[in-house]
């Protein structure tokens, strides 16, 4: 992943000069840049300010959310929503799309993006170590109470 935020400038006082600071987003000025077309044909997505971009999804990834949802989709019945690559709200300042997030109800009754889910699966391509530490961390912080990684190149 590559993070998109832009540093700026150093800034400069008499015979001062210090390193420059990198800029923190907020989920409302994430959405705004998104809304402005900056993110058109990428995956973006927000952890703790830092705007991260991921590269383009490879063959056996796509497959292997395909194949993961399919199965979901069996195990788990009406009355449950299966959101796919889609925002979860985590706070003012995380707001990653996780490859799938398991919440009670019908897609009709959100007005919102959700702020929590019952489960989080991942399936990481290659950002295993970010998935199971990071990732699992906020997701955690966030009160979500069943996270899954599926290690796609470790089988």
């Amino acid at each position: 992943m590559t993070a998109l935020a832009p540093s700026l400038p150093p800034r400069m006082g008499p015979g001062v000069s210090l390193p420059p600071a990198a800029k923190l987003w907020t989920v409302a000025e994430f959405h705004r840049l998104g809304e402005l077309g900056l993110f058109e044909g990428r995956q973006a997505q927000l952890i703790d300010g830092t705007i991260l971009e991921e590269g383009p999804m490879n063959p056996p990834h796509a497959t292997a959310v395909e194949l993961a949802g399919e199965v979901f989709r069996g195990l788990f019945g009406k009355g449950r929503r299966i959101r796919s690559q889609l925002p979860i709200l985590l706070g003012q300042t995380t707001d990653p799309q996780p490859d799938f997030a398991f919440l009670r109800g019908s897609p009709r009754d959100a007005v919102e993006h959700p702020t929590t889910a019952e489960l989080v699966v991942e399936i990481p391509d290659p950002s295993l170590k970010f998935d199971t530490t990071d990732k699992a961390d906020r997701y955690s912080a966030a009160g979500i109470p069943e996270y899954w990684v599926l290690d796609l190149n470790g089988r």
